[in-house]
C-alpha cells in the first residue's frame, strides 16, 4: 500500500508540474513525444526491411521454368549465385548456378558455374558429367559440342559419351556450334572453318574464314573476298562469288551478294544469276557554273552509285562500271570534272580529279 501511494504521489506532481507549464511548453512536449514515436516506428521499419531483405535474398525468385517441375532461382541481390530447385517445394538440387540455357522442349540443359559446364537433365533431376566441361552448347540433334580441360572441342551424346572419336579447334567466332539438318559448323587445327556432318567427317572442307547459317543457308566466307552459299543440306547453291555479305529479300525468293567495292550481284533461291549489276543507291551528279543565278545542272551520262559499305564509284547510263567504288565522296565541279576522296588503309585523305570516263585527271586542290 505504501508504494501505491508513493506512485499516486509522484503522479500527481507531474500532473501538478505539466498543468503549471506554459502553453507553449506542453505543445513543444507532444511535438518531441510525436517525434520519438514516428523515429520509433521509422526504426522498426527499417530492422523489418532488413529482416525481409535478407529473408528474399537467400529465397531468390524464380527466373524462369526449365521444365519438367523444375525451374532456375537466382539471388535478388546480384543476379548470380542462383539454384536448380524444384517448381512446387524448395528442394535444391544444384546450388551456385549462375546461368542456364536450354528448351523446355528438351530435358538437358547447360548449366554454369564457377567458369565450369555441366548439363542438368530435368527428368532424371541430376546434373550429367558434373561441372567438368570449359565451354558447353545446348543439345541439337541428338549431340552437344563442349570443350575439355585440353581445350579440345567435341561432341557428347546425351549420357555425355563421346559421339564420335573425331575433335576439333575451339574457335570463339564460330559459335554457336551447333547441328542444322545434320551439318554443323567447327574448324580445323589451322582455325580454317568447314562443315562436319553426324559421324564427325568434312562434308564441306576447312577452307573458309567463316560459315554463318542464315534464312536455312549456309554462308560460306573465303579469305579471298569470294562468298558461296549452300542450302541448309549442304548442296551449292552458288560458290566462289566476290563479295563480303549476303542480303536475303523480305519476299524469300532471291537474295544479294554484296562487295565492298563493287556492284552487288542478284540471284534467285536456286542459284540462277538474275543481274551482277545491283547497286544500293544511284543518285545524279550536279554542279552549279560560275553565275550562282542558275539552276544546277546535271552531268549527262554519268551517275554516282554506292555499296552497302558506304563506297561510291561511276557508272553510265547503261549501267556499265566506270570505276569500283573506292571513293567516300563525289561531287561535281562542272560538267566533265568530278572531285573524288579517297581514304587509305593509313587512315590519310586524299581528293583526286576524274573525267566523265572515270579516269584520274589530276589532285584537287
Amino acid at each position: 500500500m505504501e508504494r501505491k501511494d508513493k506512485k499516486k504521489k509522484l503522479s500527481h506532481r507531474i500532473k501538478r508540474w505539466r498543468m503549471r507549464l506554459p502553453l507553449g511548453w506542453r505543445i513543444v512536449g507532444v511535438v518531441l513525444m510525436l517525434m520519438g514515436v514516428l523515429l520509433l516506428a521509422e526504426a522498426v521499419w527499417l530492422v523489418v526491411g532488413r529482416v525481409s531483405w535478407h529473408v528474399e535474398r537467400n529465397k531468390g525468385y524464380r527466373d524462369f521454368d526449365m521444365g519438367n517441375g523444375c525451374a532456375y532461382w537466382r539471388s535478388n541481390a546480384y543476379g548470380i549465385g542462383g539454384w536448380i530447385r524444384d517448381n512446387e517445394s524448395d528442394k535444391r538440387y544444384v546450388r551456385g548456378v549462375d546461368w542456364v540455357s536450354g528448351s523446355r522442349y528438351d530435358s538437358l540443359w547447360v548449366v554454369a558455374s564457377g567458369g565450369r559446364r555441366s548439363f542438368f537433365n530435368t527428368a532424371q533431376r541430376q546434373l550429367i558429367a558434373p561441372m567438368q566441361y570449359k565451354h558447353a552448347w545446348e543439345f541439337s540433334e541428338g549431340v552437344a559440342a563442349v570443350v575439355d580441360s585440353t581445350d579440345r572441342l567435341r561432341f557428347i551424346d546425351r549420357q555425355a559419351r563421346p559421339a564420335f572419336e573425331a575433335c576439333f579447334t575451339y574457335n570463339v567466332a564460330v559459335e554457336p556450334y551447333v547441328f542444322r539438318n545434320g551439318l554443323c559448323s567447327v574448324a580445323d587445327t589451322s582455325k580454317l572453318v568447314g562443315l562436319i556432318d553426324h559421324q564427325g567427317a568434312w562434308v564441306v572442307p576447312p577452307q573458309y574464314i567463316d560459315i554463318d547459317f542464315t534464312n536455312g543457308y549456309w554462308l560460306l566466307q573465303s579469305a579471298d573476298t569470294m562468298m558461296s552459299v549452300l542450302d541448309s543440306t549442304g548442296a551449292v547453291v552458288v560458290s566462289d562469288v566476290p563479295g563480303l555479305e549476303v542480303r536475303f529479300a523480305d519476299s524469300g525468293d532471291r537474295f544479294e551478294v554484296w562487295h565492298p567495292t563493287r556492284p552487288g550481284r542478284l540471284y534467285d533461291m536456286t542459284g540462277k544469276l538474275i543481274t551482277d549489276r545491283t547497286y544500293y543507291h544511284v543518285s545524279v551528279l550536279t554542279y552549279r557554273e560560275a553565275d550562282y543565278n542558275r539552276a544546277e545542272e546535271n552531268i549527262e551520262g554519268v551517275f554516282d552509285y554506292s555499296t552497302s559499305y558506304s563506297r561510291h564509284g561511276l557508272v553510265d547510263a547503261k549501267g556499265n562500271v566506270l570505276t569500283d567504288a573506292i571513293y567516300y565522296a563525289l561531287s561535281a565541279l562542272d560538267a566533265h570534272t568530278i572531285r573524288a576522296r579517297i581514304s587509305f588503309e593509313s587512315g590519310d585523305d586524299d581528293e583526286v580529279l576524274l573525267n566523265t570516263k572515270g579516269q584520274v585527271i589530276g589532285h584537287a586542290q
